[in-house]
């Protein structure tokens, strides 16, 4: 069974007043015929439909966020994890009957790596399966890139075919950071609300610039692309990684990159990045958010991406 929340508040179902005003009018004072009720998923498990509610439900879907990236030594730094697809539709669920049941699948984080390696992408959340009309499928986020002499690029999202036969794409990982003589800034994960910064975002942007892959695209709702890692021309220049992408409604914000200089900070729940000076270690975005991990280095592991999350809103009617 998946772990769940139901709250509830009185609130006329926009729409519904046409169809049920002749009823309303007549009532002195007027009394409200549907409440709106919320259930939040937070682990695997089935949906069952309540009694007597609107065949028309909102849901909001979030995949898994990716984990930032990390590099074995001290000398550069992975970026941030790309937050896991945000979707937020009105759908039809007419096709299940009272107390029939729904699928419901909540894609975990990408784990935290240590050594020369990208972060690992989150999982793919779903609502229903394939054979519904009202199939969801969020797309999991992007591991960071990791440090090396050119910079590692971040993982693009993961992709496919969603609801309404619509291609979706989590969003990318940001791109690890890069050298000239060496302590270069590694750049955010993406964000379901915007991209992620690239490293130096508030000072020079130098040569050697990485970017983080395109996890999504302008025609992909609810994802973005990570930020570019970058390098230095002077090891006594310390530039400040970049900060995650924003998220939306406080979910899917990218994680901060890793930097000799300021750590990259996270958004909505992502994970902040390693710093040598200004920092201890690339955190973990928080559970259920579907936010990034932060970025890390010198081997110490990097952080691991939020676990996605559904949250169904409905309209039953009051008895």
């Amino acid at each position: 069974m998946p772990t769940s929340l139901n709250t509830q508040q009185q609130i006329m179902v926009p729409g519904l007043e046409d169809t049920l005003g002749a009823i309303v009018r007549n009532v002195t004072p007027p009394t409200p015929l549907f409440i709106q009720a919320q259930t939040v998923i937070s682990s695997t498990g089935n949906w069952t439909r309540p009694n007597n509610i609107a065949d028309f439900i909102e849901v909001v879907l979030v995949a898994g966020g990716g984990a930032g990236g990390c590099w074995s030594g001290g000398d550069y730094f992975g970026g941030g994890g790309g937050a896991g697809q945000y979707l937020r539709r009105i759908v039809n669920i007419n096709s299940v009957g009272s107390l029939g049941v729904i699928p419901v699948t909540i894609g975990n984080g990408g784990s935290g790596v240590t050594s020369n390696t990208n972060g690992n992408n989150g999982a793919n959340s779903s609502f229903g399966t394939s054979t519904n009309t009202f199939y969801m499928v969020a797309y999991g986020g992007g591991g960071g890139g990791h440090g090396n002499n050119n910079g590692n690029n971040g993982n693009g999202g993961a992709c496919g075919i969603g609801a309404d036969n619509i291609t979706g794409y989590g969003s990318g990982g940001g791109g690890g950071s890069g050298w000239q003589t060496n302590w270069g800034g590694a750049g955010g994960g993406g964000g379901a609300g915007g991209p992620g910064e690239h490293a130096g975002m508030y000072g020079n942007f130098q040569n050697n610039q990485y970017a983080g892959r395109c996890g999504g695209r302008l025609t992909s709702e609810g994802s973005s692309a990570g930020g570019a890692g970058m390098g230095v021309g002077d090891s006594r220049q310390a530039w400040g990684a970049g900060n995650g992408g924003i998220g939306i409604n406080g979910l899917a914000g990218g994680g901060g990159g890793g930097s000799r200089g300021m750590c990259g900070n996270g958004s909505a729940g992502g994970g902040q990045g390693r710093s040598s000076t200004h920092g201890d270690q690339g955190r973990d975005a928080r559970p259920n958010s579907g936010s990034g991990g932060g970025g890390s280095n010198d081997n110490v592991v990097s952080g691991s991406g939020g676990t996605g999350i559904c949250i169904i809103t409905y309209w039953q009617k009051t008895t």
